[in-house]
């Protein structure tokens, strides 16, 4: 196995590290303070390049077209599923008497 003697210089602090040999173009050191800044810059980048990920736009629309085809596909499922947990029925039952209660006031 050829052993690699590289040496790189941090990107966060500036330090002449070895990388890892799984890893040779690693550009941060091993120190904790640096990964967590790397984490932080890569998540600063993602969020700038996908702003309306966390709005929830795209990804309610897409998740409810998903639920409603499962419910179409497993009409029964909620119905059995209560059935068979007497004690999840039951709070599903005060959950919903609290729902529609606040719907009317509406």
């Amino acid at each position: 196995m050829k052993i690699l003697n590289i040496k790189n210089k941090c990107r966060i602090c500036g330090s002449i590290f070895n990388p890892d040999k799984r890893h040779p173009y690693q550009k941060v050191c091993f120190r904790e303070k640096c990964r967590r800044l790397r984490n932080l810059n890569l998540e600063r980048k993602w969020r700038k390049r996908n702003p309306s990920y966390f709005k929830g736009e795209w990804r309610r629309e897409y998740l409810s077209e998903k639920l409603k085809k499962w419910r179409r596909e497993n009409p029964t499922y909620f119905k059995t599923y209560l059935s068979k947990h007497p004690e999840l029925k039951k709070k599903h039952n005060q959950y919903m008497r609290m729902y529609r209660s606040l719907k009317k006031r509406d």
